[in-house]
């Protein structure tokens, strides 16, 4: 729990709220969990706290706010909902242009990549219905050598139509230089291609790709391939998966 929910806030509080709830007994309330008391709007007040009677009538807004310039047009309030809407929105919109921006820039690196290996500039990486993308990182770590080995394994599809496939395999290690191999030529169909992605899959994780999903015991000569999480992508499965998982795990 936090212990002073109010740290940074300054409040100025109109209006009559009852017995129970005078301004005396705000102000300690504030005051006790971190907060800032105002007894006039200045333009430090982050909160104003008032009734719907005084928020809908003038003249106690104007006796607080005494001294204070409103902004040409509406309340206090309203103007800073207005101005914090707009803040959002345009906070919202450079997010977003910026995500957009990295997608691109991301693919275009992909794309890169792969160009240099297939020697092609009509190639990236296949995505399937599910819109997993066939890009995956396969880890070997040992501690006792202190080595860490990791494939990058990917399945790549022609940007236009007829579509054709191809498949590589990158190794990486941290005292020698990465060693690229191709498994299935440009210009191969979705059965070489896909057949290469997924025996290099089992070879290196001791793991056939339609299993991937499933629990494994730990083999210290294979690597590990981590699954997205759950929410995101994971790939076409086939349909009796959850079924083969059950057993698996000893739940049916």
């Amino acid at each position: 729990m936090v212990r002073f929910p109010l740290t940074g806030l300054i409040i100025a509080v109109t209006g009559d709220f009852g017995p129970h709830r005078s301004h005396e007994t705000l102000k300690r309330w504030t005051e006790k969990n971190g907060g800032q008391w105002a007894t006039r709007m200045c333009p430090e007040v982050t909160h104003l706290i008032c009734t719907k009677e005084d928020y809908r009538s003038k003249a106690p807004m104007d006796s607080l706010m005494k001294g204070y310039r409103l902004p040409p047009r509406g309340d206090y309030l309203v103007a800073r909902a207005i101005k914090d809407a707009k803040k959002f929105k345009q906070v919202k919109k450079q997010t977003k242009k910026a995500t957009i921006k990295k997608g691109v820039d991301d693919f275009k690196k992909e794309c890169q990549d792969i160009q240099k290996q297939l020697f092609s500039d009509r190639y990236q990486v296949y995505h399937d219905s599910t819109h997993f993308a066939y890009n995956i990182v396969l880890v070997r770590v040992n501690l006792l050598q202190n080595k860490s080995e990791r494939y990058v394994l990917k399945l790549c599809t022609t940007h236009d139509v007829p579509k054709y496939y191809a498949s590589l395999l990158t190794y990486h290690t941290r005292d020698s230089p990465a060693q690229k191999s191709v498994l299935a030529p440009v210009g191969s169909d979705w059965a070489t291609a896909f057949g290469a992605f997924t025996s290099a899959f089992q070879a290196k994780t001791k793991v056939e790709w339609d299993e991937r999903l499933k629990p494994r015991r730990l083999d210290e000569d294979a690597f590990v391939y981590s699954p997205p999480k759950d929410g995101e992508p994971r790939g076409e499965m086939p349909e009796d998966f959850n079924i083969k998982v059950g057993v698996a795990a000893g739940l049916s």
